[in-house]
């Protein structure tokens, strides 16, 4: 073994021992009463049983039915379940994405090396995505944050590895291998196989045509492969073409007024989280404070009304919505209330986007980039409210939410000038764009401002920080050399 793998190595076994601590403080205090999973070492989430579940239904009834997840993270699942009791099988699977982060960090590090030829930059890079929470947290947790984010990383580097290393067409295999296993995870991804593909043409301008038909081959054969066998199992189960997942929303909310009222909210640029206690969607059911009898309500904007609702209106729908939840939305009593409030609920919307056209469809979508991105990246790295930290706690709250804060700050003003000034470097642009894109993608497409759906772009936008700080500090580095000689400049 050479001495760079051997570093390498050690810059692994640094990254696992620090994601570990992070990983065990994380659920040292946790408590999986009244939980689904509760023997697994990590913690669940609100969607963990979207993920396993189908896989449980496979094992044991032969089917895989979901109408809404696809099963790229419950594959791992899978694997492991075919030779491990259910609580082995999770927990290795957490052990696997604690792992697979940790390996990322190396290789994030890695692609930053191949920019700067810099071992600082590595360094830095390294030493910035280890200590940092924002994505890691997910470790902790049965969802498909955190290997979804590692692998989205694994192949970006193997896409541009043959522009900085002998070029094999091995690498653009592995590119398209990770990049599937994201959209089998996400599949709002997709679309970085355009990008990606468009890099891979423009780097192979000169080649020939057999050529370049060869590393597509490579690069698309994995997806062409497997996405080909699950879309043909949703053609024999839907009778339909379903490429990738069947909906946006889980089909059962259809029955609720629960994806009307997501739909609505969303409709002018609110917020629909149901945990956050700052979310739009506290007005029409209120957030429990857990304080005595205390509870958070967010007003709707005046600016929404049209002629269909005014405040008024909202006032009578938040009781009808108060009526359906305290009796239960399977009742008869509540089927046609629910039916109504299914109705007024699409009556709005499409009222604020025939008569509010530039709400609907452009101030909407940035009121939610503004709620996805202004917080402070640490909105759930303790368990209790801010007011609650003691002083040590406090600290590392502030310090941890600068560091978001700077990350995304220089990541998404460096992105810009790359792109507007450095657009020859075909490399750094696609990263540029692989931040952009999945920056941007959950707030404009489907004006989601849920914060774990900005985990897939943080590694993006904190390689576009660390090579503008880079950038901007060797050239003021060189400017004052340049003074010290007396030149001018």
């Amino acid at each position: 073994m050479n001495k760079n793998k051997r570093l390498y190595i050690i810059y692994f076994i640094v990254a696992f021992v620090f994601k570990s601590a992070f990983f065990l403080y994380k659920i040292a205090d946790y408590n999986h009463v009244n939980k689904e999973y509760t023997n697994i070492i990590g913690l669940e989430g609100g969607d963990t049983s979207s993920y396993i579940s189908p896989i449980d239904n496979f094992i044991e009834h032969g089917n895989y039915f979901d109408d809404h997840r696809m099963p790229g993270y419950g594959f791992f699942y899978f694997i492991f379940r075919l030779f491990l009791t259910k609580t082995l099988a999770l927990n290795s699977l957490l052990i696997l994405q604690l792992i697979v982060d940790s390996i990322s960090v190396v290789v994030l590090a890695k692609i930053s090396e191949y920019f700067s030829k810099s071992k600082v930059v590595f360094f830095l890079t390294f030493l910035v995505y280890c200590i940092s929470t924002f994505v890691s947290i997910f470790d902790v947790y049965l969802l498909s944050e955190a290997l979804c984010t590692s692998f989205l990383i694994f192949s970006l580097y193997f896409l541009l590895k043959p522009a900085y290393n002998n070029n094999k067409n091995i690498d653009y295999f592995f590119s398209g291998l990770f990049l599937t296993g994201s959209v089998f995870m996400r599949p709002i991804v997709f679309p970085l196989f355009v990008l990606f593909l468009l890099y891979i043409s423009l780097s192979m301008i000169n080649k020939t045509v057999f050529y370049k038909f060869k590393i597509f081959l490579f690069f698309l054969l994995s997806f062409i492969l497997i996405d080909g066998v699950w879309t043909y199992r949703n053609y024999i189960i839907y009778n339909k073409f379903y490429p990738l997942q069947k909906s946006v929303f889980y089909l059962q909310g259809n029955k609720s007024y629960s994806n009307a009222m997501v739909v609505f909210i969303s409709s002018y640029g609110g917020s629909h989280v149901s945990w956050d206690p700052k979310a739009d969607i506290t007005f029409y059911k209120p957030y429990n404070l857990n304080i005595g009898n205390s509870k958070i309500e967010v007003p709707p904007p005046s600016y929404i009304y049209t002629s269909e609702f005014n405040y008024d209106s909202l006032l009578l729908l938040k009781n009808d919505i108060r009526i359906i939840d305290s009796i239960g939305i399977n009742s008869k009593n509540t089927e046609t209330l629910n039916q109504k409030t299914i109705e007024r609920l699409n009556r709005y919307t499409n009222s604020i986007k025939s008569e509010k056209p530039f709400l609907y469809y452009v101030s909407s979508r940035f009121s939610v980039l503004k709620t996805f991105v202004f917080h402070s990246g640490t909105y759930n790295l303790f368990d209790k409210l801010s007011s609650e930290l003691n002083f040590y706690e406090y600290i590392v709250k502030l310090g941890y939410s600068l560091l978001y804060c700077l990350i995304m700050f220089f990541g998404i003003i460096g992105g810009f000038y790359f792109i507007i000034f450095k657009s020859k470097n075909r490399e750094l642009l696609v990263v540029c764009f692989t931040a952009f894109y999945l920056l941007l993608a959950y707030p404009f497409v489907f004006r989601m401002s849920e914060y774990r759906y900005l985990v897939t772009a943080y590694p993006f936008l904190l390689l576009t920080s660390v090579f503008f700080t880079f950038y901007i500090s060797r050239s003021f580095y060189k400017l004052v050399k340049r003074n010290n000689t007396g030149k001018v400049f």
